[in-house]
């Protein structure tokens, strides 16, 4: 009875197609974490630089983000700029606030929504928020 099991034994033909069905659903879930845990930090940081930009520009360059609908605006086009879309919606802007000890602060905070395909899976937030506190110049 050995005998007749030996050529089954010795034959690997298929074992590699086998170890790659069980290898490949782990190797890709960890490969696509990778890439949704960084997309969400580059949105974090997108939308805090966008948060900084715009509560330096009102603080710093008053032509420009001289006003509440300016400064959104503003906001808008720097996550644009770094490739976050953003609604005006998702602006809060508030000036003349106590930030960090320092009064007469403008605070900016942005938030967005983020949905991911492996959310399932991994326990990732639904929304991302950045917000940036710029204490006002001394004149």
């Amino acid at each position: 009875m050995t005998r007749s099991l030996n050529p089954i034994r010795s034959n690997q033909m298929g074992a590699v197609a086998i170890e790659f069905a069980l290898l490949a659903p782990v190797f890709f879930a960890c490969l696509f974490g990778v890439i949704e845990l960084g997309r969400l930090a580059w949105t974090k940081q997108a939308l805090r630089e966008a948060a900084y930009s715009t509560a330096r520009c009102h603080m710093v360059n008053d032509s420009a983000c001289g006003t509440t609908q300016q400064q959104i605006s503003y906001a808008v086009a720097r996550a644009k700029a770094n490739g976050i879309v953003i609604a005006a919606a998702n602006v809060s802007i508030q000036d003349n606030v106590a930030c960090r000890g320092a009064g007469q602060a403008s605070m900016v905070e942005i938030n967005k929504p983020f949905s991911s395909p492996i959310s399932q899976l991994v326990p990732l937030p639904t929304t991302v928020s950045a917000k940036s506190c710029l204490p006002g110049l001394a004149g």
